[in-house]
This record gives C-alpha cells, sequence and structure tokens, in this order.
C-alpha cells in the first residue's frame, strides 16, 4: 500500500511539475538580440554544478548505474572556471563539452557573453552548421582594444575575444555543440545527433553538458543520456527523480514552468532506449514516426 502511494505521489509530482504552460514555445524569434554579459571571470566552479558520481543521501531511489555513468552538468563557464570543471572529473577521463545552447555566445577577457533577447530564441530554425556561422560572425564584430558596452553591464576594453570550440580544444578538451532553443524540447534531428554521439562514446570519456543556468537543457540532457545507458535497468521515474536531485532544489523548483510536453519527450525517450539500446540502430526520428507515441497518462515504468 505505500508503495502504491509513493508512486501516486510521485507521479503526481511530476506531472505538477511539468504542467505549467511553456510560455517560450509560442513566443515570435526575436531579430534584433543584444549582447550580455552572462558570467564575470571568475576561478569558481560555475553555478549548478553537480556530477552523476555526487553522494545522493537519505533517498530510497534505484541509483544503478549512476555512480559509473560519467556526466556532470552545469551553468555557462567561463576561462578560470573551465580547468576547475576538468579537474573535478575523474583523472583519467577524457573530457568532452556538450554545448547545448542554441545562442550566439562566446568569451570576452574571459567572461561568458551571449546575443540574448527576451525569450533567447534568436537562432530558432538554424541548423547546427548556420549557428555556428552566425555566431562566428558575431563574435568578429568585436574588436580587441575598444571599449564594449554590454546591454546589461558597464563597458570594457576588449583584450581577447574566442569562441567556446576554442577555448574548449585550446586546452586539449572535445567540444560538440548540440543547440537547443532555451525554454524547448530539442528537434528531433538534433536527438537524432545526440543519440549518434552518444551511443558511441568511450568508456574512459566523461561529458559535461551546460546550457545558460545549468537548468532545463541541461538537466533534460543528463535525464537523456541516463535512460541511453540505464533505462532497461532503471524505472523513468528514478532517473527523472535522481537527476533532479543531483541538481539541487533550486532546479527542482525550475521545472514548474515546463509544459506536459516534456514529459510526454520523456516517457517516450525513456521507452526508445528501453527498445533500442544498447546500439541504437533505429533512430529516435524512425522510431518516433513508426509507434507515433501520445501523452502519457502516467509515467512509464
Amino acid at each position: 500500500m505505500k508503495s502504491k502511494f509513493r508512486l501516486f505521489a510521485f507521479t503526481l509530482t511530476t506531472l505538477l511539475i511539468f504542467n505549467t504552460f511553456n510560455v517560450f514555445a509560442l513566443s515570435e524569434v526575436c531579430t534584433t538580440p543584444n549582447l550580455v554579459l552572462n558570467f564575470k571571470n571568475e576561478s569558481s566552479l560555475p553555478k549548478n554544478f553537480r556530477k552523476s558520481n555526487d553522494n545522493l543521501k537519505s533517498t530510497n531511489l534505484n541509483l544503478k548505474g549512476l555512480d559509473s555513468l560519467n556526466i556532470s552538468g552545469s551553468s555557462q563557464f567561463t576561462e578560470d572556471s573551465l580547468p576547475l570543471i576538468r579537474k573535478s572529473i575523474i583523472a583519467d577521463k577524457n573530457l568532452t563539452i556538450i554545448d547545448l545552447r542554441q545562442e550566439s555566445h562566446g568569451f570576452v577577457n574571459g567572461n561568458a557573453v551571449s546575443w540574448m533577447c527576451e525569450h533567447n530564441n534568436a537562432n530558432k530554425g538554424l541548423s547546427i552548421e548556420q549557428v555556428l556561422v552566425k555566431e562566428a560572425n558575431e563574435l568578429a564584430t568585436i574588436q580587441l582594444n575598444t571599449l564594449l558596452k554590454f546591454f546589461n553591464a558597464l563597458e570594457l576594453k576588449v583584450t581577447s575575444v574566442t569562441s567556446e570550440k576554442d577555448l574548449t580544444e585550446n586546452t586539449d578538451i572535445s567540444y560538440l555543440r548540440v543547440p537547443v532553443t532555451d525554454g524547448e524540447l530539442p528537434t528531433n534531428e538534433i536527438v537524432d545527433y545526440f543519440v549518434d554521439f552518444a551511443k558511441s562514446n568511450p568508456k574512459n570519456s566523461w561529458l559535461h553538458f551546460h546550457c545558460k543556468e545549468g537548468i532545463g537543457r541541461t538537466t533534460l540532457f543528463m535525464m537523456m543520456y541516463d535512460m541511453m545507458k540505464n533505462s532497461k535497468d532503471v524505472h523513468l521515474q528514478d532517473i527523472i527523480q535522481r537527476q533532479v536531485l543531483l541538481a539541487g532544489p533550486d532546479i527542482e523548483k525550475d521545472y514548474e514552468k515546463y509544459s506536459t510536453n516534456r514529459l510526454s519527450f520523456l516517457n517516450n525517450f525513456y521507452n526508445y532506449t528501453k527498445q533500442n539500446s544498447p546500439n541504437y540502430e533505429v533512430t529516435w526520428s524512425e522510431w518516433l514516426s513508426k509507434n507515433t507515441p501520445n501523452a502519457p497518462s502516467k509515467l512509464a515504468s
């Protein structure tokens, strides 16, 4: 009886978390974003940093496979915080940064900057290649030795301008751009792209996921990767809740803004991974077109 009550309570809580209307999805694409300072360059771990092998205390969740998942997540890092991420993971693992930001961004004097508008969707609808080209062009407009005025901060004299790809690869860290519109679900093409990468990810690797705040997109993809590796042994509700617990209470509160389509997506992606792991010979798009799953009335188990 208690077990059934706990499952009901979890399902109800999760539905409430995912049930609020997603205003981002219906907003118009911004055409005139402003250059903003996201995070000042400081020698400290980025906000919302967590690792899959962190100790989760006082939980009755199934934690199978979590401590060996070799992933972490956070908000956008800066030039000086990137080495601290590297230092925080297992020493013998090859690190790959999974950059989930679709919005154009980079680093000025080591500070994290981006082109942003009200709904942070200026690059919505662009392919990966188009995002990278647009971002490179925007970064190229920032001239060295000039005074740069940010929309949300005082001006500074520019001494360096760097893309995230260049910053990471210049420190022997691999980089993968998986662009997702802020506040929305990844497109089927992006899911296919990520699954194709993740299915052949070597065992001696470590993936670090980040978006702007390390909340929505980061937590979603950490859940997806957890499902790809562990869905045959761990129920969906355990995977969702253990990733939320890793992220902390601020992330759990933030999930209240997401709509039911995110819960439906997770339910469907879980079923996809359970049926197709570990080889994933069928793509997500192919599976989705054949199964045409609908929003669930309850979480899969």
